[in-house]
C-alpha cells in the first residue's frame, strides 16, 4: 500500500466468478476525455480492427468529448466495433464489466488511486492499464502495463489480449482476492483507524 487512504469498492456489486473466455464482449473503458487516454485507446484499437473485425469496444461515460469521439467512430466506419454506454451507474457498470474480458485505463493524469482497475479485478475481468500514478498498485501485479500514451505498447497489448483470450488460474484467483481484501470495507476502515489513533 503507498499510505494514501483510498475509499473502498463495493464488494458486493463488483463480485464476479464467470469464465473470460464465454464472454461476449473484449474491452470495456471508462472515460471520455482526452486525459484519460480515451483517444489513445480508440486510436490504438482503430488500428487492430483491420486484423479483429469482431473485436468490440465499449466505451462509458459522457463529456465535452463525446461527441467528437461518435463523429470519429462514424467517419472511420466503426460503428459496429465502438459502442457508447453514456453515463451509468453502479448496477450498470457491474453489469457491464461482467460482460467484457478486459478493462483498458489508459490515464494519462496523474491517478492517486484506480478504484477501475480493482473493479474490473473484482469483476473478473483481465486489467490492461497504463504506469500512471496509483494505477499499476491498483492492479498488484495482475494485469498487463504500458507507458502512458504509447499507442504502439497499447495496440500490442489489445492483439495478445484477443489472440490469449484466458481464465484466470486458480492461483491468479486466489492471488487476486488477497490483493482486492486490502480495498474492501473492513480493510478500508481499519486503515482509517489507525492513521487516527496515531495523531
Amino acid at each position: 500500500m503507498n499510505g494514501v487512504l483510498n475509499n473502498p469498492y463495493n464488494e458486493i456489486l463488483f463480485n464476479n466468478s464467470s469464465k473470460i473466455e464465454g464472454r461476449i464482449r473484449n474491452f470495456l473503458h471508462v472515460g471520455t476525455r482526452s486525459s484519460k487516454g480515451t483517444w489513445d485507446l480508440l486510436f490504438a484499437f482503430h488500428k487492430i480492427v483491420f486484423k479483429y473485425p469482431k473485436a468490440i469496444l465499449t466505451i462509458i461515460g459522457s463529456g465535452s468529448e463525446l461527441d467528437s469521439l461518435k463523429s470519429y467512430v462514424r467517419a472511420n466506419g466503426l460503428s459496429n466495433n465502438v459502442l457508447f454506454s453514456g453515463a451509468v451507474d453502479e448496477n450498470e457498470m457491474s453489469y457491464l464489466m461482467s460482460i467484457h474480458q478486459y478493462v483498458v485505463v489508459p490515464s494519462k493524469v496523474d491517478e492517486a488511486f484506480g478504484l477501475v482497475v480493482i473493479e474490473g479485478l473484482a469483476s473478473g475481468c483481465r486489467v490492461i492499464c497504463s504506469d500512471d500514478g496509483g494505477l499499476p498498485e491498483a492492479l498488484g501485479g495482475m494485469g498487463l502495463v504500458f507507458h502512458k500514451g504509447n499507442l504502439e505498447e497499447l495496440q500490442t497489448l489489445l492483439e495478445n489480449a484477443l489472440d490469449n483470450v484466458k481464465n484466470y488460474s486458480q492461483d491468479e484467483t486466489t492471488t487476486i482476492k488477497k490483493h482486492l481484501a486490502n480495498y474492501k470495507s473492513d480493510s478500508v476502515v481499519k486503515n482509517y483507524l489507525s492513521v487516527f489513533e496515531k495523531k
